[in-house]
């Protein structure tokens, strides 16, 4: 239940972000930052990675077919495309 909770938040947060045109990061000693432009673009592909992580998460535990190390592979490769692409946008973000 709470993978699908995370999951329906960050799709939401990641459209409202594509809506507003940034999206707010919160830090824990500067406030946080926004990103913008391009690091939007890497921040919001990281988030659907993210996302799709868990939907995958969902998905296994439902299907009775023997595939579990499938949907460990691709859980595997969401979950470090997605924080390279975020980490990445806020690099970006960082060095303009």
């Amino acid at each position: 239940m709470r993978s699908a909770i995370f999951s329906l938040l960050l799709v939401a947060y990641a459209g409202y972000s594509v809506l507003v045109g940034e999206a707010f990061v919160p830090g824990r000693h500067q406030g946080g930052m926004s990103m913008t432009g391009i690091a939007l673009v890497f921040g919001i592909a990281g988030m659907l990675c993210g996302a799709a992580n868990l939907v995958a998460l969902i998905v296994d535990h439902f299907d009775r077919r023997d595939n579990e190390d499938r949907y460990r592979r691709f859980r595997f490769r969401t979950q470090v495309a997605g924080w390279t692409l975020f980490l990445g946008g806020m690099l970006i973000e960082m060095s303009d």
